[in-house]
């Protein structure tokens, strides 16, 4: 018998247009379903427009995890059962280039790991602006160099400087 696999799936879903009718798509959504039609499990990290087409594509899928991000000024987390807000970390920004994508590691690594969703979203914000605070997409990141860097953040959350 063949080992199931669970496959992240990331990207924007939105909506394809064939002969005039819309349907779900985009490389996450089309990616999970062949990856559930092979007997799999398929979980989609997405985000989706802030608009009518944006609204309706939420309607339409049960969702395990709704992330709203809201740069300097933190994020909101809901899982259906619970809704929380976390206030950005003031920083000095550096260079922007890969802080979405430090947050967006931060967020799955640590919902996969069933923490809570008031952790989630805070360890997401502190990672996102840490690498905010440095210059290049990928600076090194260790555990060390975050509670430093939350250890003179703390004070000046919810809001950021330099941005």
């Amino acid at each position: 018998m063949m080992r199931k696999y669970r496959v992240l799936c990331i990207g924007e879903i939105l909506w394809d247009v064939i002969e005039g009718e819309k349907h779900l798509g985009g490389v996450p959504f089309n990616l999970g379903c062949f990856v559930h039609y092979l007997g799999h499990e398929g979980v989609m990290l997405s985000r989706v427009g802030t608009d009518g087409l944006g609204d309706e594509i939420l309607e339409r899928l049960s969702l395990k995890l709704v992330c709203l991000t809201c740069g300097e000024r933190g994020c909101s987390l809901d899982d259906g059962r619970q809704h929380v807000y976390s206030p950005g970390y003031r920083v000095k920004v550096e260079d922007k280039v890969g802080s979405g994508d430090a947050f967006t590691a931060a967020l799955v690594t640590r919902y996969l790991a069933g923490t809570p969703l008031e952790e989630i979203a805070d360890f997401s914000n502190l990672v996102g602006a840490c690498v905010a605070s440095r210059r290049g997409a990928v600076p090194q990141v260790t555990e060390e160099a975050l509670e430093e860097f939350r250890a003179r953040s703390v004070l000046g959350r919810a809001g950021t400087e330099g941005a």
